[in-house]
Formats: C-alpha cells, sequence, structure tokens
C-alpha cells in the first residue's frame, strides 16, 4: 500500500513538473512538425495501463498501441526473454503479473543498476497485449528512483532536482 501511494505520488509531481514547463511550439505546417507534435509521449502508469486492458483491449490498443510512452513502475523483476533481449516486469497493484517493459539487447549494462522495488519512468513504444500481458518495447529509462530512498524531503519540495544529487546508500 505504501508503495502504490509513493508511486501515485511520484507520478503526480512528475506530471505536475512537467506541466511548469514552457509548452514547446512547433509548426505543424510542415509535414516534419506535425509528426513531431503526434510523437509526444504520453504519462501512463503500469497501474493504469494494466487496468485499461482489462476493462477494454481494444480501446486500450488504441489508446497505447504503437504510441510514444513514458511508462512509471515498481519493478517486480529484472529477466531476459527467450531471445536474450532484457526486460523489466512492472509490478501491478493486486495482479500477479504486470507490464512488461523490453529493452534493447545493449541494454543490459543500464538495466545492472536497477533492482527489484525501484520506481522506474521509462520512455518506450506500446505493443498492445503480449503473452497476456501489456507491454512496451523499445524502452530506455529515464529516471530509477531506488527502493528504499526516503523521498519525502523530495516530495516536499516538489522538485526532482534533489533526488538527482542524493547517494543511494
Amino acid at each position: 500500500m505504501r508503495t502504490l501511494l509513493l508511486i501515485t505520488i511520484i507520478v503526480t509531481l512528475l506530471a505536475s513538473k512537467r506541466a511548469e514547463q514552457a509548452p514547446v511550439s512547433v509548426s505543424t505546417t510542415s509535414a516534419a512538425g506535425a509528426a513531431l507534435v503526434a510523437e509526444l509521449p504520453l504519462d501512463v502508469t503500469a497501474d493504469e495501463m494494466l487496468l485499461a486492458y482489462s476493462a477494454n483491449e481494444v480501446a486500450a490498443d488504441s489508446r497505447y498501441r504503437n504510441h510514444l510512452l513514458n511508462v512509471t513502475g515498481t519493478v517486480q523483476a529484472i529477466k531476459r526473454g527467450a531471445d536474450s533481449v532484457p526486460y523489466l516486469a512492472l509490478r501491478s497493484a493486486g495482479e500477479p503479473d504486470g507490464v512488461r517493459a523490453v529493452f534493447s539487447p545493449a541494454a543490459g549494462s543500464v538495466l545492472a543498476s536497477v533492482a527489484k522495488g525501484d520506481v522506474v519512468v521509462m520512455r518506450c513504444r506500446g505493443s498492445g497485449m503480449t503473452v497476456g500481458v501489456p507491454a512496451v518495447h523499445a524502452c530506455a529509462l529515464l529516471e530509477n528512483y531506488h527502493a528504499g530512498t526516503d523521498i519525502r524531503a523530495w516530495v516536499s519540495e516538489g522538485t526532482d532536482d534533489n533526488i538527482k544529487s542524493w547517494s543511494w546508500e
């Protein structure tokens, strides 16, 4: 329950931090400008994805599949698939299987710093349902908030600048 509360607080603060930033002005008169606007990532939690896919897979696919996403979730497992491609299994409240976040084979060294229980933020492309769970692919790790870290100071400050300077002992 505390983990879910922490995830909710982090997602809310990250969303409010992004909302405070000045909007990017992009000309949509060119094809390149229109493509850039179309590729702005959608912020979503692993719990939100799982809930959407549980409620209506077709509607969830239209919202997430092939779209650029910033996915936030708590790491349940760090594994390699049958093809040796690394992935993170993200825990979801009340569900044995969460969201599967697949990285490139070269991402193994980056994922070596991730541990079970960490809260991660990744930029990925939605894959739809894979092996019975919502999946995302081509993931890049944006943030990693290590498990057991006291984030109360960060939350009270309302900025993620503090968390980048902390030591993770």
